[in-house]
């Protein structure tokens, strides 16, 4: 991702020079999609405004639980480049 992150239909991918991580998009509340707000840094919820950090961990709101996240996998290019992430659902 050009930006950094990525959202998908299931997750929502953060890319960064250390690695990459990926984190649900179903809220662990009552199963509403979240969101990435990039301009305030968090995840929230649009049903019942629960809040989590990039890295899936609860914040605030209803939600009791953090997001599950998914193991990243990178591809390189032949001079080693990053070229594709894998998030392995």
């Amino acid at each position: 991702p050009l930006s950094g992150v990525h959202t998908h239909h299931d997750f929502i991918l953060f890319a960064a020079d250390d690695g990459a991580r990926a984190v649900s998009r179903t809220c662990t509340h009552l199963g509403c999609r979240v969101n990435y707000q990039q301009e305030k840094q968090y995840i929230e919820c649009p049903c019942h405004q629960s809040r989590f950090t990039p890295g899936g961990e609860r914040i605030s709101g209803p939600a009791q639980r953090n997001l599950p996240t998914y193991e990243v996998s990178l591809k390189h290019d032949a001079e080693g480049r990053v070229s594709a992430y894998v998030v392995h659902l």
